[in-house]
């Protein structure tokens, strides 16, 4: 994408530089606090583990289950229940299950 997308306002990539600001932000972050993605990693699927045992470990930023919304969406759900509804939660197999994810 360009900057002209940004000034036209055309949101999904306006939400996807917010989105990559906050990660740089984050890990900034925590890189201060002495801490990088192992870290961020072990403990987000410490906080999935004890509310869904069965869910599979991320193995990594770049694992394939982070597109279909799921992880982001129980670990939303183990820190803070009220921001995500588990029976809204898709599979995220297709296109749409995924898109109504995110």
């Amino acid at each position: 994408f360009s900057g002209k997308d940004l000034a036209d306002g055309i949101s999904m990539y306006i939400l996807s530089m917010a989105s990559q600001l906050m990660r740089t932000h984050a890990c900034q972050f925590l890189e201060a606090l002495g801490m990088g993605d192992a870290d961020m990693l072990e403990w987000a699927n410490c906080q999935i583990k004890r509310h869904d045992e069965a869910m599979p470990n991320l193995r990594n930023f770049a694992d394939p289950q982070i597109r279909t919304g799921v992880f982001l969406l129980k670990l939303l759900r183990s820190v803070a229940p009220e921001c995500a509804r588990e029976e809204l939660i898709l599979s995220g197999t297709t296109e749409e299950e995924r898109a109504q994810n995110a």
